[in-house]
């Protein structure tokens, strides 16, 4: 039998990071939490929105080429 999992890759100027989910609410969770964490960073003079922040500001840093994050669910074999 094998489990899912969903593994999050959060690439921006200063390398990666890695995480591992145990659903896709969790990985989307991370998402929002570092979009919110630096919108005024590096969005600033941009509203933030109150629905689907990390949707949107990795929409607006992957164009800009800075930032991606990429969610890849995985199964976890014995």
């Amino acid at each position: 039998m094998s489990d899912k999992v969903y593994v999050a890759i959060y690439e921006h100027r200063e390398g990666e990071e890695v995480s591992v989910h145990k659903t896709e609410a969790g990985a989307a969770a991370l998402k929002d939490d570092i979009a919110e964490r630096w919108w005024d960073t590096e969005l600033k003079g941009r509203p933030m929105p109150l629905n689907a922040i990390g949707e949107a500001y990795f929409h607006i840093m992957g164009e800009r080429g800075e930032e991606f994050f990429s969610v890849h669910p995985c199964e976890v074999a014995e």
